[in-house]
């Protein structure tokens, strides 16, 4: 990875759920924060050309918003991604829902954000609710 410049002020996807019990689902909100990487990074225009223009983004606290910034490096935006593994396929499946939507807060089947590892959330009251139970913190505002 990339030298750790996460500490600092950064965006913050979640929503307000919280989690059961402590570890229970660590690997599933690994995979939900880099699938969110990658969708905001297409959404941002930014790919693996110019992956240093990702914003540091807080999936598990400070200490760690330089994960999305890696994650686009390393594999790029959605389309990067989709387009590397079309041209691999045998071209038989069509693009249909696989793309993200522009300029919206809600893909197809909207993926979301949970709060950090140890089920701590910021208040929600300080939010934008972007569609029902799923918030959107941005501290540079």
């Amino acid at each position: 990875g990339m030298k750790n410049i996460g500490v600092g002020r950064a965006d913050i996807f979640m929503t307000n759920a919280k989690r059961a019990t402590k570890n229970t689902h660590g690997f599933y909100f690994l995979v939900i924060a880099i699938f969110m990487a990658i969708v905001d990074a297409q959404r941002r225009g930014i790919s693996r050309a110019n992956f240093n223009k990702m914003p540091l983004i807080e999936f598990f606290g400070e200490g760690l918003s330089f994960i999305g910034r890696d994650v686009v490096a390393f594999a790029g935006n959605y389309d990067d991604i989709f387009e590397e593994a079309y041209a691999k396929s045998d071209g038989l499946i069509e693009r249909g829902w696989n793309t993200v939507l522009p300029n919206s807060g809600q893909a197809p089947r909207m993926p979301t954000m949970f709060c950090d590892n140890l089920g701590v959330c910021p208040p929600a009251e300080f939010a934008f609710e972007i569609a029902p139970g799923a918030y959107y913190w941005n501290w540079e505002y």
